[in-house]
């Protein structure tokens, strides 16, 4: 099968779009700083444990379909041109359980989709990993200490679905979330570093911490609830990430 992509849920394929080679997996770039320090011999290398972001380009040809008239085909590259803009999720054929979140940064050139080979190039710049197609999640419902399997290759911001009042400590591993004067249902969104109730109002000053990520492997969590605050249960939503 020839490789295709998948942009904002528009299949390449179906745009005539043929792809000439699809970019290779690229390792992200660990953000930090290298310091030379004198009298020492090599460097120190400071990092927030961050990644950059990169880009990923396509070749690629328009191929009309057999028996179209100017005009359509005319028509066909302006929905091109309109499809290949913005912002949204991109998927690869050779990997189509993962999905990049992406945004068209190069100037196409319409010119070149007028000529007979009518190749050109997209430049995708994507988030440092692709993320799972679907997320994994896991319903906790004690407070005890428990040890949770996760299928990640590098670790993985989570959101938290939480039902509890009052004041409760959340440990995931060696980070631990403070949440005060909790009155109602909140989410705990670690990408988006945010806190809301189910309403989406701004929970943020009830929450004092770092929000956790899970690792690959085995993590442990645990929450502690001391009366009159209760406990009722607890949703952990991830997404395994990968190149």
């Amino acid at each position: 099968m020839k490789p295709y992509f998948i942009y904002n849920g528009i299949n390449s394929r179906d745009m005539g779009i043929s792809i000439l080679k699809l970019p290779p997996r690229i390792k992200p770039e660990r953000r930090g700083e290298i310091i030379n320090v004198p009298g020492r011999n090599g460097f120190l290398f400071e990092s927030d444990d961050a990644y950059n972001n990169k880009t990923l380009e396509i070749e690629c040809t328009f191929l009309p379909p057999e028996g179209k008239s100017k005009e359509e085909i005319d028509k066909m590259i302006m929905e091109i041109l309109v499809w290949l803009d913005g912002q949204g999720k991109l998927v690869f054929s050779d990997y189509p359980d993962y999905y990049y979140e992406a945004t068209i940064i190069n100037a196409i050139p319409i010119e070149r989709l007028f000529k007979r080979y009518r190749r050109f190039i997209v430049a995708f710049e994507v988030q440092p990993f692709s993320k799972s197609m679907s997320p994994q999640i896991v319903d906790l419902s004690t407070s005890s200490e428990q040890i949770i399997s996760v299928s990640t290759y590098y670790e993985t911001p989570v959101k938290i679905n939480l039902q509890s009042t009052g004041n409760i400590e959340i440990h995931i591993n060696d980070t631990i979330m403070h949440l005060n004067n909790l009155e109602s249902p909140i989410v705990i969104d670690g990408e988006l570093l945010n806190v809301s109730d189910g309403n989406g109002t701004n929970m943020n000053s009830h929450m004092v911490g770092d929000y956790p990520k899970l690792k690959p492997g085995n993590n442990t969590i645990s929450v502690i609830c001391e009366e009159p605050s209760t406990f009722t249960s607890m949703q952990i939503e991830y997404r395994s990430l990968w190149l």
